[in-house]
């Protein structure tokens, strides 16, 4: 007999690959905050940012907060802006903050390398991106 094997879904013909979405660095950035307008090809799909932030149990750490327009939601484009952003950004750690209900973005930000990372917080997910 031949063992089962489960042949991933071929992604949908809308989907995004990472040479298709581009980051391009804003002017509406604050201090001690780097902010990015996310394109898939020629149409603004949303923005991420990464900044500085402190919580009692990470102190001062980085942090990325990422928002895709709805209409361009479920096709790639957050795997590709969480993974530019984080290298773009040039820090050595990077940490994602979200619902735990929220399974697109944590589907994202595993894709582009964030790891679960354990926390006391029992109402959000911390996930970590290290630069390798």
């Amino acid at each position: 007999t031949v063992p089962w094997v489960r042949i991933p879904p071929s992604p949908p013909s809308n989907y995004m690959t990472n040479s298709n979405v581009q980051l391009k660095q804003s002017t509406k950035a604050k201090p001690k905050e780097k902010y990015w307008h996310i394109y898939a090809g020629k149409l603004r799909a949303g923005h991420v940012a990464i900044k500085e932030s402190y919580n009692e149990e990470l102190g001062d750490h980085y942090s990325i907060d990422i928002h895709i327009n709805q209409r361009h939601r479920g096709k790639g484009i957050g795997r590709a802006a969480y993974k530019q952003a984080s290298v773009k950004s040039d820090y050595h750690a990077i940490y994602a903050h979200m619902r735990k209900s929220n399974l697109a973005s944590q589907k994202a930000a595993e894709a582009a390398g964030y790891v679960v990372f354990p926390t006391e917080n029992d109402r959000q997910l911390t996930m970590k991106w290290t630069k390798a």
